[in-house]
């Protein structure tokens, strides 16, 4: 019991560990077909995707995101890869194929917002 206990905590404190942080513009880009954002695919970043405008936690490491090559071929992608680490937080805004890193704001007194 006191094993699992310790793995339980040991697990606990590994993820707490393991968050970045990234903010996500809420900016749609000019000149793109309707339902820009809703058409991006980002599986591991569902959560900071619904909370754009916001400074959100989400894990360390690479995140695969998929953006509308609007103006392109119909039903075109990019893939792009951001890595995130713990140590700076990451500010993005969509553009067609792709993104562009900006500033994040800084944190409320409060904290970052957790997923």
């Amino acid at each position: 019991m006191r094993i699992l206990v310790a793995l339980g905590i040991s697990f606990f404190a590994s993820q707490v560990a393991c968050a970045a942080q990234i903010y996500i513009s809420p900016n749609v880009p000019a000149g793109v077909q309707p339902g820009f954002m809703e058409r991006i695919q980002a599986a591991t970043l569902k959560q900071a995707m619904a909370r754009r405008g916001e400074l959100v936690q989400v894990p360390v490491g690479p995140h695969i995101v998929r953006v509308p090559c609007d103006g392109k071929a119909k039903g075109e992608f990019a893939t792009v890869t951001l890595t995130l680490n713990e140590t700076q937080p990451m500010g993005i805004e969509f553009v067609s194929c792709g993104v562009a890193s900006i500033d994040p704001p800084h944190p409320p007194a409060s904290g970052v917002v957790k997923t």
